[in-house]
């Protein structure tokens, strides 16, 4: 049976496949299969380029038969190698474009995250400077210091445990200035305990711990923000 080659195509053959029939480009070149010259032909007139030629004239190792075609031809049967070769071209070329696609999109999340991230970033430092501000303007009357206690009883400490005040709350009893009012209520007690504390023993520093909840949320629950002020 005629053996047929996997080579690349001269400028000659590409242009005899154009202009002559099979019968006649086969006389020519025996060793070109009659369904390699119609996909070179059918390329050319679509403008393209076999993937055979593509990869041979771009540098690459030449296509080797796999072993399955090589069996079939030995047992006489006729495969259509150079479509098994464009088929399999192809798929490869498509897995590529189909990669690059994918690696773009993914380049185009990420440029998204960052810019989510860099805005984010923004309105956190936003609020760390109003925070800064707001302090800066704040004025505190200085605090007298307290008296020496030259006694040398054991010290005790003063525990403060502050929580749930839900600053900003709503409630037709309940508001910031109602806050406000209870948190200097809480101070004066404070003081009138530590002061009666020291005449038993020196009280010389005082623990707050924080537990939660100071300030009211607008997310725990539908309609919260419309509750706050």
């Amino acid at each position: 049976m005629p053996q047929f080659s996997v080579r690349s195509w001269t400028a000659q053959e590409k242009q005899d496949a154009v202009n002559m029939e099979y019968e006649a480009f086969y006389a020519s070149y025996p060793d070109r299969s009659k369904d390699s010259w119609r996909i070179m032909r059918n390329n050319l007139l679509r403008g393209k380029t076999s993937f055979v030629d593509k990869r041979i004239n771009n540098g690459k190792k030449p296509f080797t038969v796999p072993g399955s075609l090589r069996d079939k031809i030995s047992s006489g049967m006729t495969p259509d190698i150079v479509s098994a070769i464009a088929e399999r071209e192809n798929a490869a070329y498509e897995a590529t474009s189909e990669i690059e696609r994918l690696k773009a999109a993914h380049r185009k999340a990420l440029r998204k995250l960052d810019d989510k991230d860099r805005e984010q970033q923004e309105l956190i430092e936003a609020v760390y400077q109003a925070a800064r501000e707001a302090a800066a303007a704040i004025h505190i009357e200085p605090v007298k210091p307290p008296k020496h206690d030259n006694r040398k009883a054991d010290d005790e400490t003063a525990i403060l445990l502050l929580s749930d005040w839900q600053l900003g709350k709503i409630t037709p009893t309940y508001n910031s200035e109602v806050c406000a009012d209870r948190i200097r209520q809480l101070s004066d007690k404070v003081q009138k305990l530590v002061d009666i504390q020291r005449k038993a023993h020196p009280v010389r520093e005082l623990r707050i711990y924080l537990l939660g909840d100071l300030i009211e949320g607008e997310d725990i629950f539908p309609g919260q923000a419309h509750l706050v002020d």
